[in-house]
């Protein structure tokens, strides 16, 4: 077999086609024929849905139903089930069909075999017999007379009417034909005949018909069921009896029914053709029949009691009106059968009649069975699976014959036998493969330890021609055969990659290393030799190489079959091997099967070293455009980068160090050291670019594989990349770079020069520029720009450069006077306040303010709003005193003005000047001010009693003493006196506030300070208030404000806010004054010292009023029923009496001992009072309790009026369950003297429950019940006697969930029987919460 495959094989090649694809037909055509021969079994065999999607009969509805019946059978019997016998079942639902088949048909033992039946879909159950295919139809077949309906039976009957002839059984229910009416008999005669004529018209003949009746027990009287799954029979019946008595006799219980159109037996013809219906002849002939039986009665007389043999006699005589519905449907059906078909046919043939008994061993006869046919065997050997069965299948459904089987096992085993000797040529191939591989990984650490190259080793380079030959073979192989590909995948993949990772350790990563190392070292001596000003091109040759071998290594990384970078290997593949030091044959063979781009890719190489010397586009036009702005601005070079926010910041410092120099400067040379950097690597660019295939190799590494060699080579890689644009604007480029580096600014000496000594070195700068008439010069280029990548042109003036440097110089010299940039260092005095004063800047701050560092904090708090001890003093410091204004900053101001006029500056430099000096002046005024304010509100009081702040308050209306002192000390730095000029104009604004501390603190002529008086006065009343009082009486019983001392009515009438408070009177006084509320702290220090003594008196007194309240009014509440569910006995209501909306004591407390410290909002809520002195601090209970109280009293009361309110409760009885003895609950209720929640067996729904405490009610949760067809009716109930609380007792004995469902077992006395019954009423709100008191943590 094997040589003659390969003959074919040889001859096809010969006629043009190779072994492979010969091969390859032949499989296919066998592929083809096989799956040829499965879709005609699936279009044979394919089930649709028995139903549309509306859920109507479609056409193909029974043929899918008999399709799914097949598809249950072995392949091998599916032809031999379709030859069967087939029997149509007709009868209505419940006639007895599905028993008529389980004790007839046999089906069981063909479901033992593994032959099933199909019994789930409800229109047609298809029972598998051993004698006949059963087609049991359902009602809706049978009842629906549509033309669907009508479609899909012809579908399904109409190729079984062509192999054999259909036998139609008829199922008759005698107990349903006893109870049906003439006109249901004839609605069901109807439903018969059609599905009759249907089988005829399809058949052309008449059908065979048999009737079988069921439901014999009619005779008796008795409507008992066929059964016979009962343990123990029932006694027989007479028609039983009668039955049993002729199956032992032998006698059948089948009728013949074909002679019964003639009393004498069939017809002529003549008679048969006339007008003479023949049903008319089955009039009482059945009954006849069944009287037959009479005569065996005798037989049954010995054996059978008196009792039995009567009911037999009984049977017999009930015969005739039992059978009569028979005999008129029988009657029927024939008239319609054949008043509707031609009489040439009629549509049926009648042919036996079938008695049923409920135990079908007494009916010997099968009315299933076909007569004469003799049906084949379903034997077990049918069941075959795999390849036999299949071969089976075939040769059963006719697809294919001998011929077609023998060969297609030729052709596919010449195929098999074929492949399977290619396939082991193969595999040999690759297994030498997979070994060449692993010897050649094996062979790299060996190597490496003895040779400095592995790539070097003979051995290496010997294992490495022996896989590239390897992997040649393989290549080849799978070319003649395309399957091949496709086979041993793993262990070519895994040789393959072996292969490659071996290449790349042994020749390419050794020279990325290498000269990757080269590269770097080169830059750093470039670096080292431009920062030395001794640069030398013929010293970083060998940098050219190695830059050079590392793009071929790159390159060759990444090369593959499929990509730019393999073709341009196998272009010039002696030079790739050249530069890489490998053999071109493996060289060539490692492309082959590269994997080109992966994420495998070389190490990426530290940009830290020569960073600056980066060359492409973004780095010269970031210089350029660094260049550009700086002229625009006029304000020198301040290149910016990213910070660690995202937000651009400056490279140095805004404040330089003394020692080092100005911001500027340090710009101006890093950008000269950028611009020599960038001007010394355009001459190594142009050696680098001489090798063309550098920038082809790059390009595909960039476009291929997303790889930028500038990563691989550090700050000479980008070289690469701008061969083009450079040799465009390769001279302009120059030009601006030189310019660049022929810069200098001086540094300027910041030793506090006068106004006039900096106008004359400004004045000496503008000397410096150019001449207006001469030409300027002019750099221009176009590149592109990183942010939006768009080509934009770029122009550098010589004049304008020169001009920024002139102005950068200017603004240094500026800088040194008045500190208007914020890059130039700050003259000590401001700087001084900077470090005081240091805060972050706000918006709308001007620069000068942010220099200067103003505080911007509220003097008002900072004495006298806190009960803690004030502060140590702040002094005055300068510049922020009147000796140092009058010395340092003074005297400039006043000359600034003649000194500008005279120094002949341009207008624009005066202007700024101006401008510079005004905001300077505005700056130090507001710095002024506030260090002014800062040291005024300094002052405190220190007295930690009553007595030392008597003491304090007497010391303070001193005319010497520390307060007034004060004063008059921060009145004399205020009072600068007259300022003359504009730029001391704002300086006398900002100390504007202080003129009344001025007039406060100036004395008259005879030395004493009248405007003062009042505010003594304010002090004497004071210390008066906190003396005058006497120690209170230490009853508890008296008012607060009786209860407390001097200080404490002092700091009561401060927190109620009292007009004659001391504190009120004194912020009149100060309003009188005319001082701003951020002066006003050291006047209100000792009545907020004052405040914070008493309130702890205060809190004492309110302390101890409480704790008396909360023992004789509140602690009667908590500790009864029902505010205590567990307490035994009930609070009385003279003791609810104390929280009345109007005469309750507990809000007469509130009233009048509380009001000053707290407040009730609007919904009754008792809260803290914010006070001028802070919040008093109240016992942790007093408000909860209060609050809780209060809430109660809304429910209880009427808030406005004082009437008594029902509390008003919302109940929904749940669904009533239950019964005792013959009674059932009928109603469930619960009542609270006349209100009540009453549930009935409906959908339950909440009521309300108004409960009127005040009128000591009964309470009662209770049941009605009712015994059914009688009148009696039963009360029961739990009740609870009178008192306010009934209700919540009444509770207390049933129970309650946590979702507020009251759970009542009522109990229920009957004469013969007792027990309870459960009441269940559901609770909008938990009934106690509303007198649950609050948890304080402390013990009521």
């Amino acid at each position: 077999m094997t040589g003659g495959g390969l003959h074919i094989a040889a001859a096809a090649a010969s006629s043009g086609l190779s072994t492979g694809q010969f091969f390859a037909l032949t499989i296919g055509i066998v592929l083809v024929f096989l799956v040829g021969i499965r879709v005609v079994q699936y279009l044979r065999e394919r089930a649709a849905k028995p139903r549309a999607a509306d859920g109507r009969i479609r056409g193909d509805s029974l043929i899918a139903v008999w399709r799914a019946f097949l598809d249950r059978q072995p392949p091998a019997a599916r032809a031999l089930v379709s030859r069967y016998p087939w029997v149509v079942l007709l009868g209505e639902s419940g006639a007895g069909k599905t028993t008529l088949v389980d004790g007839k048909a046999d089906c069981k033992s063909q479901l033992l075999n593994d032959f099933p039946s199909y019994l789930e879909d409800p229109l047609l159950k298809l029972h598998l017999g051993r004698r006949a295919v059963v087609h049991e139809l359902g009602a809706e077949l049978l009842s629906d007379n549509t033309v669907a309906v009508k479609l899909a039976l012809s579908n399904l009957w109409k190729p079984l009417c062509r192999t054999r002839p259909p036998l139609a059984v008829i199922v008759l229910n005698l107990l349903q034909l006893q109870r049906a009416t003439p006109a249901e008999l004839r609605s069901q005669a109807l439903r018969l005949a059609s599905r009759l004529k249907l089988l005829s018209r399809l058949r052309g003949a008449p059908i065979l018909t048999r009737v079988c009746v069921t439901h014999l027990g009619v005779l008796d009287g008795s409507v008992a069921t066929p059964s016979s799954r009962s343990e123990e029979p029932p006694p027989l019946t007479g028609s039983e009896s009668l039955l049993t008595l002729l199956h032992d006799r032998r006698i059948p219980l089948v009728w013949e029914l074909d002679d019964f159109s003639s009393r004498s037996g069939p017809k002529e013809p003549a008679a048969a053709l006339s007008d003479e219906p023949r049903h008319r002849s089955l009039t009482g002939r059945l009954a006849t029949r069944f009287m037959f039986y009479a005569a065996q009665l005798k037989f049954a007389l010995p054996g059978l009691p008196a009792g039995g043999f009567d009911q037999m006699v009984s049977a017999l005589a009930a015969a005739p009106p039992v059978l009569l519905p028979v005999e008129t449907l029988l009657s029927e059906l024939l008239r319609i059968c054949e008043e509707t078909t031609p009489r040439a046919m009629a549509a049926m043939q009648l042919d036996k009649l079938y008695l049923l008994p409920n135990s079908m061993d007494l009916q010997r006869a099968n009315p299933l069975r076909v007569a004469g046919v003799n049906p084949p065997r379903l034997s077990p050997a049918l069941h075959f699976r795999g390849l036999r069965g299949l071969w089976l299948a075939l040769r059963t459904s006719h697809i294919l014959t001998s011929w077609h089987a023998a060969l297609c096992v030729v052709l596919f085993s010449s195929a098999v036998l074929l492949f399977g000797s290619l396939y082991v040529n193969h595999r040999q191939t690759v297994y030498r493969l997979s070994s060449d591989c692993a010897r050649l990984i094996q062979n790299y650490p060996r190597s490496k330890s003895t040779s400095g190259r592995p790539g070097d080793s003979p051995v290496v380079w010997r294992n490495a021609h022996q896989a590239a030959t390897s992997l040649q073979s393989v290549a080849e192989g799978e070319r003649y055969w395309p399957l091949l590909p496709r086979t041993l995948r793993f262990e070519k993949d895994q040789a393959r990659g072996q292969f490659v990772e071996s290449i790349r350790r042994l020749y390419l990563r050794p020279v990325l290393e290498d000269n990757r190392q080269a590269v770097i070292s080169g830059a750093a001596t470039l670096k080292l030799a431009l920062a030395k000003r001794a640069y030398n091109l013929e010293d970083h040759v060998g940098t050219e190489a190695a830059i050079t071998k590392v793009v071929y290594a790159l390159g060759a990384w990444s090369a593959s079959q499929s990509n730019t970078l393999g073709d341009l290997v196998r272009k010039d593949p002696s030079k790739w091997a050249a530069q890489l030091e490998i053999p071109e044959e493996t060289l060539l063979r490692y492309v082959d099967v590269g994997p080109g781009c992966t994420q495998q890719n070389p190490r990426k190489q530290s940009q830290e070293s020569g960073q600056s010397l980066l060359i492409s586009q973004a780095s010269w036009f970031a210089f350029i455009e660094h260049i550009t702005t700086a002229i625009h601005h006029k304000s020198g070079p301040q290149p910016k980068k990213q910070g660690a926010s995202g937000k651009p910041h400056h490279r140095h410092s805004a404040e330089p160090s003394p020692s080092g120099p100005p911001p500027q400067i340090k710009e101006l040379e890093a950008l000269q050291q950028e611009a020599s950097l960038l001007l010394s690597v355009l001459q190594l660019t142009d050696r680098i670019l001489r090798v063309s295939l550098l920038k082809d190799i790059s390009i595909g590494l960039a476009e291929e594989c997303h790889q930028d060699v500038s990563e691989q080579l550090g700050p000479l890689g980008a070289a690469l990349k701008t061969e083009r644009w450079l040799d465009q604007h390769r001279q302009a480029l120059t030009d601006i770079a030189t310019l660049v580096l022929k810069s200098e600014v001086k540094p300027v000496d910041c030793s506090e020069p006068s106004a006039e000594d900096v106008l004359t070195q400004l004045s000496s700068l503008s000397t410096k520029l150019p001449s207006a008439l001469t030409p300027a010069r002019v750099h221009t280029v176009r590149l592109v720009s990183p942010r939006d990548l768009q080509e934009k042109t770029l122009q550098v003036s010589e004049r304008e450069w020169d001009e920024l440097l002139v102005n950068i110089r200017r603004q240094m010299m500026m800088g040194c006077w008045h500190g208007g940039s914020e890059n130039q260092p700050i003259p000590r005095h401001h700087r001084s306040a900077k470090s005081r004063h240091s805060h972050k800047a706000k918006p709308g701050i001007s620069a000068e303010t942010l220099l200067l560092g103003i505080s911007a904090k509220d003097s008002s708090t900072q004495s006298g709003n806190q009960c803690g001890t004030p502060g140590a003093p702040v002094d005055l410091t300068p510049p922020y005193n009147k000796v140092a204004f009058e010395q340092k900053e003074k005297p400039p101001r006043l000359a600034f003005e003649k000194a500008v006029s005279e120094a002949g500056l341009p207008e624009s430099e005066q202007a700024r000047l101006t401008t510079a000096m005004t905001e300077s002046t505005r700056s130090y005024g507001r710095a002024y001010r506030r260090r002014l304010q800062d040291v005024f509100v300094s002052y405190g009081v220190r007295a930690d009693s009553a007595a030392s702040l008597h003491a304090a308050v007497i010391e303070m209306m001193l005319a010497d003493s520390a307060f007034q002192t004060h004063l008059r000390k921060v009145a004399e730095n205020a009072n600068l006196g007259e300022l003359p000029g504009p730029y001391l104009e704002p300086l006398t604004e900002q100390l504007a506030p202080f003129r009344p501390l001025i007039r406060l603190a100036t004395a008259n002529k005879d030395g004493a300070y009248p405007d003062l008086d009042g505010y003594r006065a304010l002090l004497a009343q004071l210390a008066g208030a906190i003396d005058s009082a006497t120690t209170p009486e230490t009853g508890t019983d008296l008012p607060l404000r009786e209860s407390v001392t001097g200080i404490g009515r002092v700091s009561l009438s401060m927190l109620a806010e009292e007009e004659s408070s001391p504190l009120l009177a004194t912020q009149r006084w100060l309003d009188k004054a005319g001082i701003i509320p951020e002066l006003r702290g050291p006047f209100l220090a000792p009545m907020r010292r004052a405040l914070c003594l008493g309130r702890a008196v205060v809190e004492q007194a309110v302390g101890r009023r409480w704790a008396k309240v909360r023992e004789e009014q509140v602690r009667p509440l908590y500790s009864r029923f029902p505010f205590d569910p567990r307490a035994r006995d009930d609070v009385p209501l003279p003791a609810v009496d104390v929280i009345h909306p109007k005469n309750g004591s507990l809000w007469r407390f509130v009233r009048e001992d509380l009001m000053p410290l707290v407040q009730v909002q609007a919904d009754g809520r008792v809260t803290p009072k914010r006070l001028p002195g802070g919040t008093v601090k109240l016992p942790s209970d007093m408000l909860p309790i209060l609050n809780h109280l209060q809430q109660l009293s809304r429910r209880l009361w009427d808030d406005k009026e004082g009437t008594t309110r029902p509390l008003e409760l919302r109940v929904r009885p749940l669904l009533l369950q239950g019964s005792i003895g013959l009674y059932s609950v009928t109603r469930a209720f619960l009542s609270v003297g006349s209100a009540a929640a009453v549930g009935y067996n409906q959908m339950p729904a909440d009521r309300p429950l108004p409960v009127a405490w005040w009128n000591q009610e009964n309470a009662s949760a209770g049941i009605d019940l009712a015994m059914l067809n009688s009148a009696a009716r039963l009360h029961a109930s739990i009740d609870e006697t009178k008192s306010a609380w009934s209700l919540f007792r009444l509770l207390r004995r049933g129970s309650l969930s946590p979702d507020n469902i009251a759970t009542f077992q009522i109990p229920v006395q009957l004469v013969d029987a007792q027990g309870s019954v459960t009441a269940k009423f559901a609770f909008s709100e938990n009934p106690f919460l509303m007198f649950q008191p609050p948890n304080t943590g402390t013990e009521r």
